[in-house]
């Protein structure tokens, strides 16, 4: 019998200590509330790329945070998630708030990143392999035309 009457004395003393650690679903909710997150908009984020691009090529493509502290940065580990050129890419951020992102121009000539508020969009101009080696063949043979038929 005191074994059962220790158990239950035991119980009512420690059930006021549990339900005062139980945390209400109630008051996460407002602590979630209270904490607000600013968006990623125009203004926070600069893009610095080449205007010129080989075909079939890579081009390194430079997001860079205004504050490298900002806040979304701050609370994803430097890591957030992009739409580029309609693929999501995982993007992780050095401590300057930089990444780099290589982008392959083969069908399109444009540059579409978004993320939240913040778009960006540009065209690049893309440069056939052809056009830079054709004039150097073109001199190539011009100067061996004129070194064997001298006269």
């Amino acid at each position: 019998m005191t074994l059962k009457k220790s158990t239950i004395i035991a119980f009512l003393l420690l059930l006021p200590v549990a339900s005062w650690c139980r945390i209400d679903s109630e008051e996460i909710k407002e602590m979630d509330q209270s904490v607000e997150v600013p968006r990623i908009g125009n203004d926070d984020i600069r893009i610095e790329m080449p205007h010129y691009a080989l075909k079939n090529s890579y081009i390194e493509i430079h997001v860079k945070f205004v504050s490298p502290t900002h806040p979304k940065l701050v609370l994803n580990n430097n890591k957030l998630e992009f739409i580029i050129n309609g693929k999501n890419e995982s993007l992780t951020f050095d401590e300057k708030g930089e990444a780099v992102v290589p982008v392959k121009f083969d069908k399109e000539n444009e540059v579409r990143i978004f993320i939240e508020d913040f778009g960006y969009g540009a065209k690049v101009t893309v440069i056939s392999l052809w056009l830079l080696v054709l004039p150097v063949v073109l001199i190539f043979f011009w100067v061996l035309k004129r070194a064997f038929f001298r006269k």
